[in-house]
């Protein structure tokens, strides 16, 4: 079949004109020729759904005949239903389909089956066979593909189909068929047509398929039109044109086209395609013949045969001729091809093609593109799906889509003016996609919009859905209340925890809050979601709260904001309810004092797969759903029936309505479980509805049929899988709606055949990878892995994971919070089950880390707010978890039992499903920088902690900001530390630093500014220094450091060196050259006149070759066309006074042309027929051929033939006398000539004579001598050259005068009477004309045209009101431009001569010329105008031959005064510009720094540099001039803020801005006074020395008593007492000092253990004893008991208490403490007396 679905083009029912519009594929998909099973192969090709792209596949059952076939697609799904060869049927799955074997097509036939739906009967489909056997004819037969049946499918999936009984039923009426059979569309657009023919007829047959045909019922218009009988090969239809052409297999016949009337089955003749047939002798004369996409071409496939050639040939429709066979058909083959077979228009908008190259060779497919342009520009792709063997010889035909009905409807909620009102579609069948008109002017295209009015009134809202190609609207008034009131109130905001009141916080410094307000209108309440009234929110914790406002009419607004709590986690995903009412509280985890997570059991919900909740950010829930009940936050069950089935993999999904947080969309899925109808649904809920617990608004709304149990979600995309093919849906989500999905056909079919390949999770994760589980158990797990464009919602980057693990199901499916790792759960049978771990490397390719195996049935993956991933154990009180390493060379661990749900809870094969992100973290605070050459801005990016933050930037050269992302330009190359001091009122209080280094830019490109074309190539080199390690990237794409320029273009380089730093050069470069252009090369047929080529440039010199020997020097150039060949015409053109040189050529093909005569022998008698006439096919030089011929004559007489060779003669016999004219045309070359031959049969023979004057046009006299009574004559005028006739005309009298004729050969036929007929032969031969000359002169004033040759001469054109009569002739002044003007000149004796002769006049031409920006190193002086010049530039009035073309280029020392000449290159008029002065100043920049400003009270000093010299200076600040003026280039300035130098040097200025604000002085950490002991018997360095650190900074200067000790680290050791100090510098270039003074004093120290045991088996530890320092030898030490006795004294500084009473070993003490007092007296102080040291000690027995 050749229906052509027009998928993307419209084509208006018109033939003399196209009209096209397009029509996206998004509004209306028809997806019927998706697939392509044909041939006696297993290759087929499928269409990708979203690209078009074709791609192979190898699944094609067999056996399948190698003839053409027929496919049934899904077209909204591009899902196979099943295929047929005639004989068998095959189901989706390439099984034999039930009863569908046995069939009577003929499947090595060329159209043997077609399919189409069943009308009137739901999923059926008629087959139709045709059993004709080339020219044999044969039957037609029905059967029915009944698709509700099961067939060959297995529960649960989908029905396969059965083929009814009876089958093979013979269709009455349509036996003795051609093989040609093909399916219409009937005009009503439920009904169609199926055609075919009546073989070796003229009969065209068009059965009307309709809902009676089911039961029996055929009924047949037959047409007989087409002239002459044949047998049909192929039909193909044009849908827009209504044209249907007929490829004939009968040979000698050429291809026809009809125009067919699609609402009543009427064929009528339209046109042959003449020289399309041959006398074909063992294969089909046309195999094959296709449309183009917009009808204007065809395409034929000629099979070839022995000494036929086999092609694919191309006819224009538009552009034929209809009346004459001279057609043309061109080949579109090139390269050439053993036998030429099936042509097929594809949905990619190409034209495939099936042919062998050898005999017995592969069948191979090859495609056209550019189908819609003349033959020369289409293109053949060679093996697009390589050399692959397709078994068959021509594609498959298409079902047509099923004329199922739409109804489409909508409902609405929200009926005030500036409130939202949401539209919900009620659609059926699932439209592919759907068009809003809201009335207001303004429209949405997708599923459930959301449009808020701002005018009260009714508006009419239309819905239009699109399905399969059809569309259908409803329209439904919408009443909009009047409601002025507006509110206005931040989205997002951030309060510190302080703020909030308690118990969250302490309302200090102040108490947080947040104001609405109102625009128009008077409010009487506001009602905020925590009980708040009035126009104030006053949250008392993190969260989205709303407000509504209402007035008196009953319409509210309302408005939400999000509070944010500073470093406070998003608590959205801390609540999880699942399984058997099992849950997990992770909100503990974030709180102060943290806890761990929680397990739950207050879950209403019992969901044994698919779940999803939502909470807000403080954690607290909002509502939980199993994909048919939801739950509020109290755990009510509050609403059921939203369309989703828990047992589904995903059942659910909440997806916040961006913008608005109070409206939550609950997407669902249906399990496949064979009963379901697999379908995508969506509700709406609405948190503030129910007091604040919330309720579903509207629920259970259609999306798609056929879905997977897959779906995911971004925050702008949802993403869902279609059900038995390979395409995801993308909708995007927002503010406006559920807008039109995006596809993408990628990865493997989630067929229908294997219920798991619909199951598994579908998650997406980090870097917008998303992840697929899809399982054919018994033979592979897979994770397919894509990357989802975020912007356009298209997915790519394929890649496939095969868990080499045929057993089980993969199921759970996650990343690790980083997106390096992915892990998956294949589930046993229940068990035993695995973990799969993968990492995934930079290029985002995945491999295998781990395995583990567990004896339980695994189920979801879900990864928590606290960083790991939760695996669901079905039928288990655990969960376990996997601590998710990102580091891609370790594996992660897995706890089998790692959280323990409550009691009486379980967890079931599924864990709650959230969207990729829910989270409003900033990620900061960090550095970004971009941008490190001199001389170009640096970018600098801040990112904060959080909104509230404030950013103070210091570049390190003296330079500040306050803006987040500031930009900043350094003076000069060099490294800087920056800064970056972020602060909040939350107590935030960093500092970031950042090292950059600036660099030196690589040296401007060493091309001009401007050169010139004049004698050849410009070649430009952009470092003439060869400086290495540089790249290049020229405009033009060149990446050389030299290129060569030989046209005007403007090209510029940019120079890239090692560091990324770029320069950037342009050059413009001229023509100067002769303005020349000969034209397009032209093929042009033998002997046909062209005109002479023009060279222009009057006054220039030239030389014109020929196939490369000289020609002629003159201006023109005359063209033989005497001679067939190649000749190339070149000339070159030379300015005499620049010497620039053009060169131009033009190549003619002059074709041969055939050469024939026609004789003949007249009848012998009036009225009888015994003529002859001979067609006599003669030799060309050099030879040409084949040709084909048409030779008309009386009485009906044609005859046409192809392919035949010179020399030749043709005999035809019996003819009448009359007019015979033949026309031949050379095949090859396309020529055509043609002659006409006159027989007579009269007795009497006429004479003629051309009347005088013989001037151009001539009148012929015709005298005949025939009876008197033979008047009056009928006659004819044949040209002979062109066959056009004129007449007839009538004569009354034996002498006439026939019309003018022009130069020529004529037959003028008479017939008199009586009927007999008399020819004369006459040529017309003009005498000659007049010869003048025309001689115009553009370049005096006025213009003038001189004429000579001629005696008078009389002109008109442009500005004459009357004829001028004169010689020459004065261009009237207010004529310019191009002119033309007619002159007719005469001399005596001559004939008149009328010439036209064309003049360009200028208008006013003012030559001048622009000079750029005098501050560059060289300036651009640009002419006008420009046109058809070239340029010639003087200075002081001296011609400068270096200065070329419309634009130059000067250099600074190339100051003067210059003018421009323009020469006309058309008329040769030169013109002179004033002379004006050139003045080059030079570039001027300027460069501006700061010593770092501090807040130490001193000045800074700001420097300004730039590379001119002799320049001036002048300061401001804050866009005020310093007072007094500052003209230097350094000022010391105390004040903040922003800083301009601007440097001036004559018309020059260049700026330099630089805002400076004081940073922080450095604080130091030292003490003010530290203490050592340096005595050399102070062996503790603890003591003797100390370490002095003020603290981290980034320099460091030491000094002790203010001399420098050359000591630059951080810590210093000082052991030695004296002043010391260290010079800090901070990041900001801040300099302060720190100090502190060491004392050297030795301070008494005892040291003494608290506890001893008498009896230890280490004698340090057996007595009590004290170390002592700095202490002399006047000691005492008393010991008591708790009762106060002393039990021990002692005076010696070495003292042991061995724990006996007065030391006394034999009254041991019993154990406990007791307290001791020691007196000393300092060795370096005694001045202080004696002092105590008191203490404790423990005995211990």
């Amino acid at each position: 079949m050749k229906y052509k679905v027009p998928l993307v083009l419209r084509i208006a029912p018109v033939v003399t004109l196209l009209v096209f519009f397009t029509t996206p594929a998004a509004f209306s998909q028809n997806l019927a020729q998706s697939n392509w099973y044909f041939g006696n192969s297993v290759n087929g090709i499928r269409f990708n759904r979203s690209s078009g792209v074709p791609a192979l596949v190898n699944n094609q059952a067999l056996p399948m005949g190698i003839g053409g076939s027929a496919v049934a697609t899904d077209p909204s799904t591009a899902n196979l239903l099943f295929y047929s060869d005639g004989s068998v049927i095959y189901d989706a799955c390439h099984l034999q389909m039930l009863n569908g074997s046995g069939l009577s097509g003929n499947n090595s036939g060329n159209q043997p089956v077609v399919i189409c739906p069943v009308p009137g009967q739901n999923n059926k489909y008629f087959v139709f066979t045709n059993s004709a056997n080339f020219l044999t004819g044969g039957s037609i037969s029905s059967s029915v593909v009944d698709m509700n049946l099961f067939g060959n499918a297995a529960f649960p999936a989908p029905a396969f189909g059965d083929v009814e009984n009876p089958k093979d039923v013979a269709v009455p009426g349509l036996t003795g068929r051609s093989e040609g059979m093909m399916i219409v569309p009937h005009a009503n657009g439920k009904h169609y047509w199926l055609i075919t023919h009546q073989n070796n007829s003229i009969s065209y047959s068009a059965t009307l398929i309709d809902s009676t045909t089911y039961t029996g019922t055929f009924n047949t218009t037959v047409s007989s039109t087409g002239s002459l009988p044949l047998s049909v090969a192929n039909f193909s239809y044009h849908a827009g044109l209504k044209k249907m052409a007929v490829a004939p297999q009968s040979p000698n016949e050429d291809a026809i086209i009809f125009d067919f009337d699609d609402a009543n089955g009427i064929f009528t003749f339209d046109r042959f395609i003449f020289n399309t047939g041959f006398s074909s002798t063992t294969n089909q004369e046309i195999y094959d013949i296709e449309w183009s996409l917009n009808g204007q071409y065809l395409y034929i496939s000629r099979p070839g045969e022995s000494g036929v050639t086999a092609d694919v040939l191309q006819y224009d429709y538009l552009n034929s001729n209809t009346s004459t066979p001279s057609t043309i058909i061109t080949s579109v083959l090139g390269t050439p091809v053993f036998r030429s077979y099936g042509l097929q228009m594809a949905t990619d908008s190409s034209i495939y093609y099936l042919y062998q190259t050898v005999s017995g060779g592969p069948f191979l497919v090859d495609k056209f593109l550019k189908t819609d342009t003349i033959a020369s520009s289409v293109v053949r792709v060679p093996l697009p799906f390589g050399s692959v063997d397709f078994g068959g010889q021509q594609f498959p035909s298409f079902a047509p889509r099923d004329s199922i009905p739409l109804t489409v409807s909508f409902t609405s909620i929200g009926i005030c003016q500036n409130s939202p009102s949401s539209f919900f579609p009620v659609v059926a069948p699932a439209a592919d996609s759907l068009v809003w008109d809201f009335g207001d002017a303004t429209g949405f295209t997708g599923w459930s919009p959301i449009h808020t009015y701002a005018t009260a009134q009714t508006f009419n809202v239309s819905l239009t859905a699109f399905y399969q190609g059809r569309s259908k609207s409803a329209v439904q008034p919408v009443t909009i209340g009047a409601f002025v009131l507006q509110l206005d109130l931040v989205q997002d905001t951030t309060a510190c925890r302080s703020e909030f009141p308690p118990p969250r916080g302490s309302s200090s410094p102040t108490l947080f809050s947040v104001k609405c307000s109102v625009q128009g209108g008077t409010p009487t309440s506001y009602i905020w979601s925590n009980g708040d009234a009035g126009d104030t929110l006053t949250p008392d914790s993190a969260g989205y709260y709303y407000v509504v406002v209402s007035d008196a009419s009953g319409c509210s607004a309302y408005a939400g904001v999000n509070v944010k709590e500073y470093d406070l986690q998003d608590g959205r995903g801390n609540k999880w309810y699942f399984g058997t009412h099992a849950g997990i509280n992770f909100n503990p985890l974030f709180q102060n004092p943290g806890g761990p997570a929680v397990a739950l059991s207050n879950s209403a919900m019992d969901a044994p797969e698919g779940c999803a909740i939502i909470c807000d950010r403080n954690g607290e829930t909002i509502f939980y759903t199993d994909g048919d009940k939801v739950y509020d936050k109290t755990d009510t069950q509050i609403d059921a029936g939203l369309g989703g089935d828990p047992t589904s993999t995903q059942s659910s999904l909440i997806v916040p309505v961006p913008g608005d947080e109070t409206l939550y969309y609950i997407f669902t899925t249906h399990a496949i479980n064979g009963t379901s109808a697999n379908e995508l649904r969506y509700s709406l809920f609405d948190l503030k509805q129910n007091s604040g617990l919330g309720m579903v608004i509207v629920k259970n709304i259609l999306l798609f049929g056929k879905s997977t149990e897959r779906i995911t979600a971004s925050g702008t995309w949802l993403i869902a899988h279609e059900y038995g093919n390979n395409t995801f849906r993308s909708y995007p989500i927002s503010a406006e709606g559920i807008g039109e999905p995006v596809y993408s056909s990628i990865g493997s079919d989630h067929s229908f055949k294997v219920q798991q390949n619909g199951e598994g999770y579908m998650k997406l994760g980090p870097r917008d990878n998303l992840a697929v589980a899809i399982s054919t158990p018994g033979t592979q797990n897979l994770v397919e892995l894509f990357h989802l464009n975020d912007t356009t919602g298209e997915l790519n980057n394929y890649r496939k994971i095969d868990l080499k693990q045929p057993n089980g199901q993969v199921y759970g499916i996650e990343f690790s919070p980083g997106g390096n790792k992915i892990f998956a759960s294949v589930k046993g049978t229940p068990s035993p089950s695995e973990i799969y771990e993968y990492f995934i490397d930079s290029l985002e390719h995945p491999y295998f880390r781990q395995k583990i195996s567990q004896p339980v049935e695994l189920g979801a993956m879900q990864l928590g707010p606290d960083g790991q991933i939760y695996v669901a154990i079905n039928d288990s009180g655990v969960l376990g978890t996997i601590n998710a390493s990102d580091d891609t060379t370790q594996v992660s661990s897995y706890n089998a039992v790692g959280f323990t749900l409550a009691v009486g809870t379980t967890s079931k094969l599924g864990l709650p499903n959230f969207t990729q992100i829910i989270s409003n973290a900033f990620g900061g605070p960090s550095i970004d920088v971009a941008g490190f050459c001199f001389g170009q801005p640096t970018q600098f990016v801040g990112n904060a902690t959080d909104a509230i933050d404030e950013f103070q930037w210091f570049f390190g050269d003296g330079g500040s900001d306050t803006a987040s992302s500031p930009v900043h330009t350094y003076a000069a190359p060099g490294t800087y530390n920056v800064s970056l001091r972020l602060t909040n009122r939350c107590s935030l209080d960093t500092t970031l630093v950042q090292k950059i280094t600036i660099f030196l830019p690589p040296p401007n490109p060493t091309i001009p500014g401007a050169t010139a074309l004049c004698t050849g190539v410009v070649t430009l080199d952009a470092n003439t220094a060869n400086i290495p390690d540089f790249t290049y990237n020229w405009s033009s794409g060149d990446t050389t450091q030299i290129v060569t320029v030989s046209e005007q273009s403007i090209i510029a380089v940019i120079i890239t060196d090692l560091n990324g730093c770029q320069s950037i050069g342009q050059s413009i470069v001229v023509d100067n050259r002769p303005q020349l252009d000969l034209g397009p090369d032209i093929s042009i047929c033998e002997d046909n006149s062209t005109i002479a080529l023009n060279a222009q440039n009057p006054g220039a010199t030239y030389q014109w070759t020929i196939n490369g020997v000289n020609s002629s020097n003159s201006q023109a150039q005359a063209i033989d066309v005497t001679t067939a060949g190649v000749f190339t015409y070149q000339v070159t053109v030379t300015d005499p006074i620049t010497t620039c040189t053009a060169t131009d050529d033009k190549t003619y093909l002059i074709k041969v042309s055939p050469l024939f005569t026609l004789t003949g022998t007249n009848p012998t008698n009036c009225g009888l027929s015994d003529g002859t006439v001979q067609l006599n096919l003669l030799t060309s030089s050099p030879s040409g051929g084949p040709y084909s011929y048409f030779i008309t004559g009386p009485g009906g007489f044609f005859d046409q033939r192809i392919d035949q060779v010179a020399p030749n003669s043709i005999n035809y016999a019996g003819r009448n006398a009359g007019t015979y004219s033949g026309i031949v045309t050379d095949q090859i070359s396309g020529c055509t000539i043609s002659t006409s031959l006159g027989l007579s049969d009269a007795t009497y023979f006429p004479t003629s004579l051309a009347a005088a004057p013989n001037c151009d046009p001539v009148i012929v006299n015709v005298t005949s001598n025939a009876p008197a009574g033979s008047v009056p004559f009928s006659y004819t005028i044949t040209d002979s050259g062109t066959g056009a006739v004129i007449g007839p005309n009538s004569a009354v009298t034996l002498n006439f005068n026939t019309p003018a004729l022009t130069a020529g050969n004529y037959v003028i036929q008479l017939t008199d009477n009586t009927g007999c007929v008399s020819i004369i032969s006459q040529a017309i031969t003009p005498n000659p004309l007049v010869a003048i000359t025309l001689l115009p002169d553009a370049c005096v004033t006025p213009a003038t045209i001189t004429g000579s040759g001629a005696t008078t001469y009389s002109w008109t054109g442009p500005g004459l009101t009357s004829p001028f009569v004169g010689a020459i002739l004065s261009i009237p002044s207010t004529q310019t431009g191009p002119l033309t003007y007619s002159v007719t000149a005469t001399t005596a004796g001559q004939c008149p001569a009328n010439q036209t002769v064309d003049i360009l006049v200028d208008a006013a031409v003012n030559p001048d010329f622009t000079q750029s920006d005098a501050c560059q190193t060289s300036v651009l002086l640009t002419a006008s105008p420009l046109g058809n010049y070239t340029y010639q530039w003087l200075k002081s009035g001296v011609f400068q031959p270096a200065l070329q073309g419309s634009q130059v280029v000067l250099g600074l020392t190339d100051n003067g005064s210059y003018s421009v000449t323009l020469l006309s290159t058309v008329n040769g008029c030169r013109y002179t510009s004033p002379s004006n002065p050139v003045n080059i100043v030079g570039p001027v920049d300027a460069n501006l720094a700061s010593t770092p400003p501090c807040l130490d009270n001193q000045p800074f000093t700001l420097t300004a540099t730039s590379t001119a010299s002799g320049i001036s200076y002048a300061w401001s600040l804050n866009g005020t001039l310093l007072q007094p003026a500052v003209t230097t280039a350094t000022t010391n300035q105390s004040d903040e803020g922003t800083y301009t130098v601007d440097i001036t040097k004559s018309v020059c200025t260049a700026s330099a801005q630089l805002q400076v604000i004081r940073a922080p002085l450095p604080v130091g950490q030292l003490p003010n006074r530290v203490i050592i002991c340096n005595d050399p018997d102070n062996k503790d360095e603890s003591t003797s020395k100390v370490d002095l650190d003020p603290g981290f900074f980034s320099a460091y200067n030491w000094l002790k008593n203010e001399l420098t000790l050359n000591f630059t680290d951080q810590v210093y050791t000082a052991d030695s007492e004296g002043f010391y100090k260290v010079m800090l510098t901070n990041s900001f270039g801040c300099v302060a000092p720190d100090e502190t003074e060491v004392l050297n004093q030795c301070l008494p120290k005892i040291n003494a253990p608290n506890a001893f045991r008498p009896t230890s088996g280490q004698s340090a530890n057996k007595d009590f004893y004290v170390y002592t320092f700095f202490i002399t030898d006047d000691f005492e030490i008393f010991i008591y008991n708790r009762w106060g006795e002393m039990i021990f004294e002692s005076k010696d500084r070495n003292f042991k208490w061995n724990g006996g009473y007065n030391n006394n070993p034999g009254q041991p003490l019993p154990g406990g403490a007791y307290a001791y007092v020691i007196k000393y007296v300092s060795s370096f102080r005694p001045d202080q007396g004696v002092q105590e040291k008191r203490g404790g000690v423990a005995l211990i027995r």
